[in-house]
């Protein structure tokens, strides 16, 4: 053993002059990193996944709200028209002048064309 590391020195058959030596030390670093970057990979793509689910979880919330706020957005505006009919209906007439201050021209013009 050279430098305390044990090492696998193998050789091809036959004439060649190459060989490949593998460091044990190297190898076991090597498989901890493939297993470490596999666990990473692994745990980032549940993240995303977890992730995923919760957008749509929040997707389904806001569409849900939407519609109620649509809703009660109808419903107000159905209340601003009722109300809007009963302040023409109240201030057409009083009498026989109407209180509305816009149509008072208008009879005055249908007065003179008579």
């Amino acid at each position: 053993m050279e430098n305390g590391a044990r090492s696998f020195k193998g050789q091809t058959i036959g004439s060649d002059s190459f060989s490949l030596t593998i460091n044990i030390k190297w190898l076991c670093q090597l498989i901890a990193l493939i297993v470490g970057l596999t666990v990473t990979f692994y745990q980032y793509q549940m993240k995303i996944k977890t992730m995923e689910e919760e957008i749509a979880k929040h997707k389904e919330y806001i569409e849900d709200l939407i519609a109620v706020h649509e809703e009660e957005e109808a419903e107000r505006i159905l209340q601003l028209e009722e109300s809007v009919k009963w302040y023409e209906k109240e201030l057409v007439k009083v009498g026989d002048m109407s209180l509305n201050p816009f149509s008072w021209k208008k009879k005055r013009g249908k007065e003179r064309s008579k």
